[in-house]
């Protein structure tokens, strides 16, 4: 917490690749995974988008599940931690530029 004139002001937490980069210095490691990760789908057909996001979305568990057993390995998680957290939370979200939208 800090003040700016007579206000108390509380700094906002750590965003989700503040805290990647600190567990990747901690770790003295490199991740493969950023904690922001973003793809760019040109829409042909449903079945292509349904492709491209499910391929992203494996892309993106196993660069994770590799990120945690690198700090299991090293000793950074207990098994119990590990298994805790053993699938990422993944989030999509849609920024639809199509200039005739049709149901995704």
């Amino acid at each position: 917490m800090f003040f700016s004139g007579s206000e108390r002001v509380y700094p906002t937490h750590p965003t989700t690749a503040e805290r990647m980069q600190y567990i990747s210095a901690a770790a003295g490691l490199r991740f493969q995974i950023t904690g922001n990760e973003s793809l760019e789908v040109t829409w042909t057909n449903n079945a292509s988008y349904s492709a491209a996001i499910d391929k992203f979305r494996q892309e993106i568990t196993t660069r994770y599940t590799t990120m945690i057993r690198q700090l299991q390995g090293l000793g950074l998680l207990s098994n119990e931690e590990a298994a805790q957290v053993a699938m990422p939370v993944i989030e999509f979200t849609v920024d639809d530029r199509r200039s005739v939208r049709t149901p995704l």
